[in-house]
């Protein structure tokens, strides 16, 4: 998101002149619904463009952070363009397969460069070296490797006509074509064009932060959290983890973001995206969202599944349907539990999913409970009920909980039913002890 009005008034803030960042800066794609109207008219091709910098910068630490940007160099120069129209792919039954990365370049013939700009880049490697190590990863993996393709080294004065002639070689394979610059929260990487490569700005006819279009055209005003970033994104958009990686402290690669921008700017105006943005805007970020997490730590933890033992309904097949019923309870996280299961008399197998929520304390998981046991969901019947208890028996379980007993259960009768309560574990190891 732009945050800095002066970018934008046709004027550098530094020189006072009019520069190609700032003339660039004045031709933004604002909404979800301009974006569709370049993408589908045929007439635009996008090129995602990410940076990374020398200095790692707290943005809430300074009151302009562009001017913290301005005088830092970048380290890494990403691009990614696709070689063929950019269009989300969706099933006949309206949800799209699970995606990856892999896929979308191999689909959408995605063409990565990761400029490693050897001065600085050094002087990054330098500073990592110096930090001590995270966990069992050590040094020297916390530098992400570029999945698609090769990295580039470029000496500093290259940087300029190495990223232009790129883009010219990709805009000239796209004739009559306007080219849009893509990137998610454009402050650095404008800081670091206007000061690196400032050429690229006159080659582009229009710009699009992908932020700023999520914040205008799907976000609220009563949103409680700020859109996701890159890694969020594709976590909440079914991406593999091998995508979305393991921990926002590892150091980018500015490659692989580019291609994670093109992809998420493709993925964005799928309907069930939307919605899924438009739940997650509503539940703190506090609040952790799992999925598809074995369980074995059963403190404090309601299950949820329907009556009947079939799947669950469509208004709470996923974690942030879920987190919304909970919200009013103070819960600290909440998931989904995927498992095989035999068909009666069958050999055949579906997969169930149950939903777990948990609570802080016992009080706040048996409010819960005595209000959304029995709720009806889709004119179905959902029972709620804490670890080790079978759902018909939700009023006794909490005094078999609160005295430590364990609770077991005869009934059954349900068309899909547990062969044994263990199998309602909750493992996040150790996360909640």
């Amino acid at each position: 998101m732009i945050a800095d009005s002066s970018h934008i008034d046709g004027s550098d803030p530094w020189t006072g002149a009019s520069s190609p960042v700032s003339r660039l800066l004045e031709k933004p794609v604002c909404t979800l619904q301009e974006y569709e109207e370049l993408r589908d008219g045929g007439s635009c091709v996008f090129i995602a463009l990410d940076c990374e910098f020398v200095s790692d910068v707290h943005w809430d630490a300074e009151p302009d952070p562009a001017r913290v940007f301005a005088s830092q160099a970048p380290t890494e120069v990403g691009l990614a363009f696709a070689h063929s129209p950019l269009k989300p792919t969706a099933t006949a039954a309206g949800t799209r397969q699970e995606p990856s990365l892999k896929d979308f370049c191999r689909d959408f013939r995605v063409e990565a460069l990761s400029l490693k700009v050897q001065e600085p880049y050094l002087e990054k490697l330098e500073q990592i070296a110096q930090k001590p190590p995270v966990g069992n990863k050590g040094r020297g993996k916390l530098r992400e490797d570029f999945r698609f393709g090769e990295p580039e080294f470029v000496p500093n004065k290259q940087v300029e006509a190495r990223v232009c002639r790129a883009v010219e070689q990709y805009r000239d394979s796209k004739p009559n074509t306007q080219v849009v610059l893509v990137g998610y929260a454009l402050d650095a990487d404008f800081n670091a064009m206007r000061q690196a490569f400032p050429a690229l700005a006159d080659m582009c006819d229009r710009f699009l932060d992908l932020s700023t279009l999520i914040h205008s055209s799907v976000f609220t005003a009563a949103a409680v959290i700020e859109p996701p970033g890159l890694r969020s994104l594709l976590k909440l958009f079914g991406y593999p983890q091998d995508d979305y990686g393991l921990s926002e402290s590892t150091y980018h690669n500015a490659g692989n973001d580019a291609v994670k921008t093109l992809a998420l700017l493709n993925d964005l105006s799928l309907p069930c995206h939307i919605e899924t943005l438009r739940l997650r805007q509503q539940i703190p970020r506090e609040i952790l969202l799992i999925e598809d997490v074995k369980p074995e730590d059963v403190r404090n933890v309601a299950f949820v599944r329907p009556a009947d033992g079939l799947l669950m309904p469509t208004a709470l097949d996923n974690v942030l349907k879920l987190a919304i019923i909970a919200l009013p309870y103070r819960p600290q996280a909440v998931g989904m539990h995927k498992q095989l299961k035999k068909l009666p008399n069958s050999a055949d197998q579906v997969q169930v999913l149950r939903g777990w929520v948990r609570f802080s304390s016992l009080q706040d998981l048996e409010v819960f409970v005595k209000e959304k046991d029995h709720m009806m969901c889709e004119e179905r019947e959902m029972r709620i009920a804490p670890r080790g208890a079978a759902a018909g028996h939700t009023r006794k379980a909490f005094a078999g909980l609160k005295a430590g007993q364990s609770h077991k259960s005869n009934e059954s009768g349900n068309a899909l039913e547990d062969e044994d309560n263990a199998d309602d574990g909750l493992a996040l190891d150790g996360l909640f002890q």
